[in-house]
């Protein structure tokens, strides 16, 4: 009787299973929702806050790596995982002490400085170094001490291009600076034997050391960065000065390309890579709402007609890239209708050249004149292109502005009145879009006419003539826009840098080569500052 009560006891005991996870485990419903997110980045934030809210720190990590793994620009997953940042490269929480060595991460090396600057010493392995102000970005093939000094210029620059637009770009400006012209050249051009593709179609890169990207695509960094370039070359004291002002002006180009990009040629280029013949060239430019006297004027503005604080500071005068400008290269003013239609070839780099600069005394006459009538209208193309309509209605407004106030306009400049009988209009222009110059075919520089740009095929290398960029000697004394650019090297040719790479302070009755020629021959000292 005992032992079946015993028996009939065990058998209402419950029975020893496996235990399984309850339904609302918190590492089931991870999985769940990771699997649910795929590579949707905002969804896997979701997974992150999930991770946080219930204690799962291994499944959180592994989430933020997944979201870097997606996104490699992604600040705030990068910054919870505990790296921080040198320059633009994301440094993980065990390399961190190098950078308190002095050292930069170069691939996946970390170099001093000397070996870091031989490193990105190349095209596509440069500095990519932000503005503290968050304004700017410099990738550059120069020493590292250049692209510093590069980001100072852009930003003091910076709130004269925001009056002449009437706001900033909301992503940060790209200028790429280049150390010297053969790798400037190399950069426009592409290289067809390594398979790539140049980064303009115009041409007109060939005009000054500046010019706006049209087609390139940074795979590092995944996006049209729609920068201008510009080449610095410090090897002699007039090269050290000109890549200053090649500089600013690359800086204008970019930052007017932010606020109005050519979004359809981008697609059409990307289309391009896979059926060339699908590319126009030409649509770059059709596609502006903002037209090239401006662009480019804000640019030379940028670049010489800005009031210079640090010549003032200096006892110098903040006045006188403008006038030497005005005195040297515009002389005198063309008719207004062919400064405001911009016909510039790569074929005639001085007739481009004095178009710049005409420009350049048109933006500052709007920025800096005085004349109620024109900052009336000025007002109206920046509440244009704010609203992105109505622009060419505003564009006609200021350009009629400026046209009925042109004796303000030569006032301003400090230039003679026109002779008695000339019109505004003197001078026939080729037609608008004609794409020929004022001059086209009797250029002052005595170059023969080359064969026209437009079917470059997308920048391909075959496009870019000899006779249009050439090698290092084309780079004329024209070319650079005065011949005082062009410098010796230094007494005795020795290179001008310091032992630190830096060109060394100039001090009175300097007689060294460069510094001393450049100044003889009317180069103003506020450029070779």
């Amino acid at each position: 009787m005992n032992s079946v009560l015993l028996l009939l006891a065990v058998l209402a005991l419950p029975v020893l299973q496996e235990e399984s996870p309850p339904a609302d485990d918190p590492k089931t419903e991870y999985a769940s929702l990771l699997e649910a997110a795929g590579e949707d980045v905002e969804k896997l934030w979701e997974v992150v806050s999930f991770c946080e809210a219930n204690g799962l720190d291994d499944e959180h990590l592994a989430t933020l790596r997944i979201i870097v793994d997606r996104d490699p620009r992604d600040v705030r997953a990068h910054e919870k995982l505990g790296y921080v940042r040198q320059d633009l490269v994301w440094v993980a929480p065990d390399e961190i002490p190098n950078i308190g060595k002095q050292l930069f991460k170069c691939g996946d090396q970390w170099l001093p400085l000397e070996k870091a600057n031989e490193y990105h010493a190349e095209l596509e392995k440069w500095w990519r170094i932000p503005s503290r102000e968050g304004h700017f970005v410099v990738y550059a093939t120069t020493d590292r001490w250049v692209a510093e000094e590069a980001l100072t210029w852009m930003e003091k620059v910076f709130n004269d291009l925001v009056r002449l637009y009437g706001r900033a770009p909301e992503d940060p400006v790209v200028v790429v600076v280049l150390r010297n012209l053969p790798q400037y050249n190399e950069f426009a051009s592409g290289d067809q034997s390594s398979g790539k593709i140049g980064t303009e179609a115009s041409g007109y890169s060939s005009l000054y050391g500046a010019y706006q990207v049209e087609t390139w695509f940074d795979q590092t960094a995944e996006e049209f960065p729609r920068a201008g370039v510009a080449y610095w070359d410090i090897s002699t004291w007039a090269d050290h000065a000109w890549g200053k002002m090649h500089l600013r002006h690359a800086t204008g180009l970019a930052f007017a390309e932010r606020l109005d990009p050519s979004r359809e040629t981008e697609r059409s280029f990307v289309r391009s890579l896979r059926d060339p013949s699908r590319f126009d060239p030409q649509q770059f430019w059709r596609e502006k709402k903002v037209p090239m006297w401006i662009r480019f004027g804000g640019a030379s503005y940028a670049e010489r007609f800005f009031f210079d604080a640090d010549a003032e500071r200096e006892g110098g005068d903040p006045r006188e890239l403008r006038k030497w400008t005005i005195n040297e290269t515009i002389k005198t003013l063309d008719p207004l209708e062919q400064i405001f239609r911009f016909d510039v070839s790569p074929n005639d780099r001085d007739r481009a050249q004095k178009l710049m600069a005409q420009a350049g005394l048109l933006v500052a006459f709007v920025l800096d004149g005085d004349c109620t009538p024109v900052e009336t209208a000025h007002a109206g193309f920046k509440a244009a292109l704010k609203r992105g309509e109505g622009v060419d209605k505003a564009v006609e407004a200021l350009q009629k502005a400026i046209s009925e106030h042109e004796p303000e306009l030569f006032a301003f400049a400090d230039l003679p009145p026109r002779a008695a009988g000339e019109t505004k209009a003197s001078g026939a222009a080729a037609p608008a879009g004609s794409g020929e110059s004022d001059t086209a075919g009797s250029s002052e520089s005595g170059e023969s006419e080359a064969e026209p740009r437009a079917d470059s095929g997308g920048g391909e290398d075959a496009a870019r003539s000899d006779a249009v960029h050439g090698e290092d000697e084309a780079r004329s004394d024209a070319e650079r826009g005065d011949d005082a650019a062009r410098g010796d090297s230094g007494a005795d040719g020795e290179d001008p840098r310091g032992a630190g790479g830096e060109p060394p302070p100039r001090t009175e009755g300097d007689e060294g080569g460069s510094w001393a020629s450049a100044t003889s021959r009317g180069t103003p000292s506020t450029l070779l500052r």
